[in-house]
């Protein structure tokens, strides 16, 4: 059985979006919610070095979706606020084990 896995977002402050109106629009959204609950977060201890903007949980994410899903997922809830930036996903493990998975805004 595979082990569902806690993600942490984190948001840079050039993309526009609160870490609360991600989680709300990604919660709204069946494709977001059936891969896992996005929840806020309230701090870390060891990783605080890695963290540069609001952080989004995704709480229960099944099996070992690839970084694209996920960005596509991520990409579905912010054009929901009607940002239209492309984003990818940088992933990290953190020191103290926490996947982190950096939103990076990309250039035309």
């Amino acid at each position: 059985m595979e082990k569902n896995m806690d993600y942490h977002v984190i948001l840079p402050e050039e993309l526009g979006l609160s870490a609360d109106e991600l989680a709300v629009s990604w919660n709204e959204i069946q494709e977001c919610k059936s891969t896992a609950e996005a929840r806020l977060f309230q701090g870390f201890d060891e990783t605080s070095e890695f963290i540069t903007g609001e952080v989004v949980t995704l709480k229960g994410v099944e099996g070992n979706p690839s970084l694209e899903s996920l960005a596509s997922l991520v990409q579905q809830a912010v054009l929901a606020h009607g940002i239209a930036v492309e984003i990818q996903l940088r992933s990290r493990r953190a020191p103290d084990g926490n996947d982190l998975l950096m939103v990076e805004c990309r250039s035309e």
